[in-house]
């Protein structure tokens, strides 16, 4: 048997501008959108403050994009390691370079780890 999902209606009204510059600037300092403070107000509902919630997405997010540049690195040297084999020439220096940027990746990744556990705690 297959639950009714609750309808939702559109509803607007006039507010005054300072009255919703107000509203608005709340819900940005809570992380909220102006929708979602409305509806917590009107349920009489505690407004929860988001903003280090976003902070802590946010520098995930740049973890995550600092180890897809890593990882495109690693390939690159990677690939450069296999034409000097096949060339026959010495690939030494990629070595020490490959080993730089995988050191450089297991950092971030553990970082990334560290800050995964944080915001599932939370």
């Amino acid at each position: 048997m297959r639950t009714p999902t609750p309808s939702r209606s559109m509803y607007s009204f006039r507010i005054p501008g300072p009255e919703l510059e107000r509203a608005r600037r709340v819900a940005r300092a809570h992380g909220l959108s102006l929708t979602e403070l409305i509806r917590l107000r009107l349920r009489d509902l505690p407004v929860p403050d988001r903003t280090e919630q976003q902070r802590r997405f946010e520098a995930i997010h740049a973890l995550t994009r600092e180890m897809q540049y890593i990882g495109h690195n690693i390939n690159q040297v990677t690939v450069a390691i296999h034409r000097a084999n096949r060339r026959g020439q010495s690939f030494g220096a990629a070595l020490g370079r490959f080993e730089g940027l995988l050191q450089a990746y297991l950092d971030t990744r553990e970082r990334l780890r560290i800050l995964l556990e944080q915001y599932q705690q939370s």
